[in-house]
């Protein structure tokens, strides 16, 4: 995958998966139907430049 793929996490959960994509450079969206994963999601550090939705 290219460094700066664009990379949709679907059931992010806690964030994890796509703060690890973010530090390599992906441009990253969170999906997740679960409003409290989204709002936990929101919260963590490394929120700037991730999507959440």
């Amino acid at each position: 995958m290219d460094r700066s793929s664009r990379v949709f996490d679907l059931g992010c959960g806690n964030d994890a998966l796509a703060r690890h994509l973010k530090k390599r450079g992906h441009r990253v969206t969170d999906i997740d139907p679960s409003e409290s994963e989204i709002a936990f999601a929101w919260k963590a550090p490394s929120q700037n430049q991730i999507h959440h939705e």
